[in-house]
């Protein structure tokens, strides 16, 4: 969601702060300061501040958007510079600010997994839960970027498990997705619901499962997950109705398919697999398909192709006739 760009590596290149601040109301001091959070020089940040710098003070109308409105203690926290973040606090820096594109100090601590900044932060009362105009939240990115230590010191807190990112993902949908046993099982057994879908409407099961990991690990993830209420039955599957070129849907539509016969191997689930393996019986199309309630044998796109077969399936469908005259199926097809 976020890109981390190390400051230090501009300065090296010979990109200095003061090159990069337009017109910015910044003293010598609070320019010096906000140059030795960067680098983590803390003798010069106990320094500058002792000669008059501006605790709060930031950077303006830089060339670079993440560094507009960051102050020292954001840039400190995003490097982890923990003893100049605890410098800082002492001398009262407000860990309310961000910086113009909303990133906060304990945003970007979790974000990078500089733990000891982040208990810090939160020590001094920063907002847990704070959401970023992107969507994003200190637990999701923690999460996103595989920081077990960060993640169980926010879920510590508390954090709140359950709060979900800007594709409606979850920290527990983002462990699946990058195969984080231990991560899952924490996030699992604190309180972490693995039935939430994301806008695409996939749930942490079918995010592992479809994911480039090994064997063992989609074994693991999976059983933490069932053992914990996933939903493995059917009706968590996505539909996959998709409104593309000819050739994009076909692709989509074997990508999903692929991902949902994966499921079926995992979860042990054999009407699952029966159903992969069957296709419309009007259109022969493969894929996400209803089940006949009457005879519970034969399979359909919808209520649409059953009724188009209805005349022929209507002789061996074992659902019984209410108006033998009716040219109407019984029943209509499983959802």
């Amino acid at each position: 969601m976020k890109k981390c760009i190390l400051l230090s590596t501009l300065i090296f290149s010979g990109l200095s702060l003061n090159g990069m601040s337009k017109h910015a109301p910044l003293s010598k001091q609070t320019d010096r300061l906000l140059r030795a959070c960067v680098d983590g020089t803390y003798d010069q940040v106990v320094r500058t501040i002792k000669k008059g710098a501006c605790i709060n003070g930031f950077f303006s109308n830089t060339s670079l958007d993440f560094l507009n409105g960051a102050t020292g203690l954001i840039l400190a926290s995003r490097r982890g510079h923990t003893k100049i973040v605890a410098h800082l606090l002492k001398k009262k820096a407000d860990v309310t600010l961000t910086a113009s594109n909303g990133d906060s100090a304990l945003l970007l601590a979790s974000q990078n997994g500089h733990t000891e900044c982040v208990e810090l932060l939160l020590d001094h009362d920063a907002a847990i839960n704070y959401t970023a105009p992107d969507g994003a939240f200190p637990l999701l990115l923690a999460a996103q970027n595989k920081h077990y230590e960060t993640v169980k010191l926010l879920l510590e807190r508390p954090a709140d498990v359950n709060k979900t990112g800007p594709k409606n993902e979850t920290a527990l949908i983002l462990a699946c997705m990058k195969g984080q046993k231990k991560m899952v099982k924490l996030l699992l057994s604190n309180g972490a619901d693995p039935n939430i879908t994301t806008r695409s409407g996939y749930t942490a099961l079918m995010m592992v499962v479809s994911g480039n990991h090994t064997e063992i690990v989609k074994k693991s993830i999976v059983k933490s997950l069932q053992d914990h209420g996933a939903d493995s039955s059917l009706s968590s599957i996505p539909a996959m109705t998709i409104t593309m070129t000819p050739g994009e849907e076909l692709s989509v539509e074997k990508a999903t398919l692929t991902s949902v016969q994966e499921l079926s191997s995992y979860i042990g689930n054999n009407e699952l697999a029966q159903r992969m393996d069957a296709s419309c019986a009007t259109c022969n199309k493969q894929g996400h398909l209803h089940k006949c309630s009457g005879c519970q044998d034969v399979y359909y796109c919808d209520a649409s192709c059953q009724k188009k077969d209805w005349p022929n399936h209507k002789e061996i469908c074992k659902a019984p006739k209410a108006d033998a005259q009716s040219e109407k199926p019984e029943k209509e097809v499983n959802n």
